[in-house]
């Protein structure tokens, strides 16, 4: 199995130094078209279960699809238009995710997740609910974190405690960068074409 690659140099800008926004704001990034398998109406749950507890949190979400609408009024009817942000389509992810502190990814489905690998390139630990494929990159307590259930208050939980343990937060940052170089598309290119060679 050789899984597919990132062009690791455009997401990895060295160690990170996380600290909070001008605005004071925890700030979360999810990346996806809105469709149904990724979930993204999950976030508007984790965010006001999140809410109580880190009253200056955001959540930035990347991305276009068929769901706009339904996600936008469901931000919309609890008033969090100002909490969880509906980009759109940006070309410019990397800036997104380096200015976040945490990775969420909801997808239901994930055939693999080159999403995770690009945001743990810039450093962030991925908070992630099961996909199946997701299990593949997702090493628990180590570059994120992976739960069976859809349940707001275990992420809201699991991310609040990364706010609260800064030496937590780094050491999964700092691994999930040492993750991510392992598919960098050099490397990729050199594993294919030994493939090749073989037959």
């Amino acid at each position: 199995l050789l899984h597919n690659a990132i062009d690791y140099k455009r997401f990895h800008k060295g160690q990170r130094h996380f600290k909070l926004d001008a605005q004071g704001n925890f700030r979360i990034v999810s990346v996806g078209s809105l469709v149904d398998k990724k979930n993204q109406q999950f976030l508007v749950d984790i965010m006001l279960a999140l809410l109580p507890m880190i009253p200056n949190v955001q959540i930035d979400v990347l991305g276009d699809g068929p769901n706009h609408g339904r996600i936008a009024e469901k931000i919309k009817q609890y008033n969090l238009q100002d909490r969880v942000i509906l980009h759109g389509n940006v070309n410019n992810v990397e800036d997104y995710l380096h200015q976040a502190h945490v990775y969420v990814h909801p997808a239901t489905y994930e055939p693999f997740g080159l999403v995770l690998i690009e945001a743990m390139a810039a450093g962030l630990p991925c908070v992630c609910l099961d996909g199946r494929g997701n299990r593949d990159v997702i090493e628990d307590n180590k570059n994120g974190y992976i739960f069976s259930k859809a349940d707001p208050k275990l992420f809201a939980n699991c991310i609040l405690q990364l706010l609260q343990n800064p030496v937590k937060l780094q050491e999964l940052s700092s691994y999930a960068i040492q993750y991510a170089s392992a598919y960098d598309m050099p490397l990729y290119i050199n594993r294919l074409t030994e493939l090749y060679k073989m037959n």
